[in-house]
């Protein structure tokens, strides 16, 4: 009875609990589509790609630090933020830049922590970590860092600041600062919530000087009460869909990518695939296998039309080396034709000299041959 026990209480220990929540990937896409657009990375993989003017944008700068029972909160002031900066993760593609994938679990913000005793510094988690109750955030890749461009870094005294985003380092600045820093994450799970409790409040408070205090989180399962913020209130709205299990429909607009994403898809967790019915399985498929047709169709044009022009090419090179050699066998022929034409004259030359002589001689002779018979009759 006692193995029995402690079987059970080792199986209930390591079973992964997360909020039992589901979101609906539709709700995600009517008010995310205004801002940017859906794209398919891969089978059932399906990111955003944000509509954005600015190059050195990025996330989590546009907004502002607060503190709650639940840890640091980001609140953004961005349309879209109270969407993309507390579910899912953010991922810089090398082609096509930030990229959102949507994932079921809030968090009051989805970030990793570097600090010393000057800066504090944050980046969006990428798709690779995973969260657990047991061990908080791991990476199915193993050595992987965010980049040093990508965190933001900011004094402690600016850290809470409404207007963070006016004081964070500049490029030239962060490499510095990144390469001091330590890395932190802090993520724990009590009362079925996800704590974020990241850099310790009384640390920023002591280093930067400043109080700050706490709000609670208020959840709301309406946008609309979401746009009714007050900054001098000791609440915090965030949006909290009510329960549905994630559908892709057929209708949602979804254009495939025409490039491959830097992103490894093998690695990316379950939960943020999309969860299809049998419909929209079998579409998805079809669509998958007319790619791939039209992928091998476009190899098998490629190497024809390589082919044709390789022997385009061919047939080119040999009439240039034809034409060439005809061109070199007529400069031959005219050097000789020069070279026999030269050594004709001269044996013209000397025949005509030879000649001339002749006939000078003879004409002396028939001279003189008459001025002696003159001679002679006289």
């Amino acid at each position: 009875m006692k193995k029995l026990l402690v079987f059970i209480v080792f199986l209930f220990a390591s079973v992964n609990f997360y909020p039992a929540k589901r979101i609906e990937i539709n709700s995600f896409y009517y008010e995310l589509s205004n801002y940017g657009q859906w794209v398919e990375i891969d089978y059932d993989l399906v990111a955003w790609m944000p509509r954005i003017i600015d190059r050195n944008w990025r996330p989590y700068s546009i907004g502002t630090w607060v503190w709650t029972d639940e840890g640091w909160f980001w609140d953004s002031y961005e349309p879209f933020g109270y969407i993309v900066y507390h579910y899912g993760r953010w991922f810089y593609d090398d082609y096509y830049g930030w990229l959102w994938i949507p994932a079921n679990q809030w968090a009051p913000a989805w970030v990793e922590w570097r600090y010393d005793d000057d800066y504090v510094g944050w980046a969006p988690l990428s798709p690779y970590a995973e969260f657990s109750i047991h061990y908080g955030i791991r990476h199915h890749v193993r050595n992987y860092h965010i980049h040093y461009s990508h965190w933001n870094f900011v004094r402690y005294n600016y850290f809470c600041n409404p207007y963070v985003n006016q004081y964070i380092l500049g490029p030239h600045i962060v490499k510095r600062v990144f390469s001091r820093t330590k890395y932190r994450t802090g993520y724990a799970y009590r009362n079925n919530r996800i704590i974020n409790s990241g850099i310790d409040r009384n640390f920023v408070e002591r280093r930067g000087r400043i109080s700050v205090p706490e709000k609670r989180i208020e959840r709301v399962a309406d946008v609309n009460l979401l746009k009714q913020k007050n900054r001098n209130s000791n609440k915090v709205r965030v949006f909290e869909p009510k329960e549905k299990q994630m559908i892709l429909n057929k209708n949602i607009n979804i254009k495939r990518i025409e490039r491959n994403t830097s992103l490894d898809t093998k690695n990316i967790d379950k939960s943020f695939r999309i969860k299809t019915n049998e419909k929209n399985l079998k579409i998805r498929r079809e669509r998958n296998t007319e790619k791939r047709n039209s992928e091998l169709q476009y190899k098998q044009q490629k190497t024809i039309s390589e082919r044709k022009y390789n022997r385009a090419t061919d047939f080119n090179n040999s009439q240039l080396k034809r034409i060439e050699k005809r061109s070199e066998s007529k400069k031959v022929e005219k050097i000789e034709r020069k070279k026999n034409y030269s050594a004709n004259e001269t044996i013209n030359k000397k025949s005509r000299n030879n000649r001339m002589e002749k006939s000078s001689k003879k004409r002396v002779e028939s001279h003189r041959y008459e001025s002696r018979n003159s001679v002679r009759k006289r």
